[in-house]
């Protein structure tokens, strides 16, 4: 009668002579470290973990690579980043857990936000003009988020807003 092999059997017989190359195995680590560090940054910012709590844990799992991880949590940060939302919690934890100064980069935010908002009123009003040809009556509301033009400012700002959180040392 013939042998009943499990998947795992054959896909560690056909493995068993391949190895990574150094550049594999760095890669395989910093993907790592960067979903440990994604899952950390999560739990603060959804309240379920303390800022004191969070630099624990960063510092644990940043043990003998605190360069790489400090880039990685910015990077990660800098995506949780939204140009019109709340970045409070954001900034405190670059400033607690990654001790960096935060005060010209939150004046930035600040000084983006205001700008946003200026737009914004710029934006509904040429939305209005336009629907006005069409449509007309006080219901008439524009949907700024349908708007291919306010998208692509507020990528804009979205990664105005990175680009100098990530130039922060």
């Amino acid at each position: 009668m013939a042998e009943i092999r499990s998947t795992l059997d054959l896909v560690m017989e056909r493995t068993k002579n391949l190895t990574l190359t150094d550049g594999e195995k760095r890669e395989l680590r910093r993907r790592e470290l960067e979903g440990r560090l994604r899952g950390l940054a999560q739990k603060p910012l959804d309240g379920r973990l303390t800022i004191d709590e969070t630099k624990a844990d960063f510092t644990s799992i940043a043990a003998g690579r605190e360069g790489e991880a400090r880039e990685l949590l910015k990077e990660i940060l800098a995506d949780h980043i939204d140009p019109e939302g709340d970045y409070g919690r954001v900034l405190e934890i670059l400033r607690v857990v990654l001790g960096m100064e935060t005060g010209p980069l939150e004046e930035a935010f600040r000084s983006l936000q205001e700008e946003i908002a200026s737009a914004r009123e710029g934006y509904l009003e040429r939305m209005k003009e336009s629907l006005a040809c069409r449509v007309s009556g006080t219901a008439v509301v524009p949907n700024l988020s349908r708007s291919p033009e306010w998208q692509e400012f507020r990528k804009k700002s979205a990664a105005a807003l990175k680009g100098r959180l990530l130039s922060q040392p």
